[in-house]
């Protein structure tokens, strides 16, 4: 079952011109305990750190989706989200080291150095909240699928994802093409969509 998703993978990294990933099925709701963003509760598909992170609930969904997660998340690795988490955390935990050691205390004197550590903090927090909290990195590894499967299969598939989530049966997912028609994702669905999807709809609609 999980060599379909690594077949569709390197399928995808070929396209890019990048490293496979691997891909780790999640054994329980702390596990891999490194990848904190896969702690919900709720099955999924998440990125970090070069491995794609999947619940086991979803290894049977329909093709269609197992391609829209596969590129979703595969557009996190390659626009590098953990990188670019990770490196302002560490300036962080920097700034906060050593203001807290003792023995570099005398040297923190000088003001305009205590207000360059607080201006690098400041900032590398504001960064991380911003770009955790935004819609930026979704927006990012939409836009990625996009070039893998399209814009429309990642409208639908975003669709797919909901319902699968909801509980319901993926071979109903799998209708969302029949089910779903282009008026009806317009007037009732994607006032849900994240700005990202929504400005892939307004692309199709201008089309």
């Amino acid at each position: 079952m999980l060599d379909q998703w690594k077949a569709d993978l390197q399928q995808f990294t070929e396209v890019l011109g990048i490293r496979a990933p691997r891909i780790v099925v999640k054994r329980s709701r702390f596990e891999p305990i490194w990848c904190v963003t896969s702690w919900s509760a709720k099955p999924g598909a998440w990125a970090g750190l070069n491995t794609i992170v999947v619940s086991p609930q979803l290894l049977s969904c329909s093709p269609e989706l197992r391609r829209y997660l596969l590129a979703h998340e595969l557009g996190h690795i390659a626009r590098r989200h953990s990188t670019r988490v990770i490196l302002p955390l560490l300036v962080i935990l920097l700034c906060v080291g050593v203001v807290s050691f003792h023995p570099l205390q005398p040297y923190l004197a000088p003001m305009p150095l205590r207000l360059f550590i607080a201006a690098l903090f400041f900032s590398a927090a504001g960064y991380v909240l911003w770009f955790t909290r935004g819609f930026a990195p979704e927006y990012e590894a939409d836009a990625v699928a996009a070039r893998l499967i399209g814009k429309d299969a990642v409208i639908l598939g975003y669709l797919r994802y909901g319902r699968a989530v909801r509980g319901q049966h993926d071979h109903q997912a799998s209708q969302a093409p029949k089910e779903v028609t282009e008026d009806e994702v317009t007037l009732t669905v994607v006032s849900s969509f994240p700005p990202s999807l929504k400005a892939m709809k307004s692309d199709n609609s201008a089309k």
